[in-house]
């Protein structure tokens, strides 16, 4: 996955179904979190305010 292939190619040859390799494997790539980082990241430095 990190190289950019094909899922349902990867799982196939694992002999694994593409949601068991996500499910089980997907965290390990350098961008599963990233969408979350990025937002995290986006509001670093800014103070909660109250309704």
């Amino acid at each position: 996955m990190w190289s950019g292939g094909n899922v349902d190619d990867i799982a196939s040859f694992l002999g694994m179904s593409r949601i068991i390799l996500l499910e089980v494997y997907g965290h390990h790539h350098p961008d599963a979190h990233k969408l979350v980082g990025d937002l995290f990241m986006a509001g670093a430095g800014k103070t909660k305010r109250s309704a």
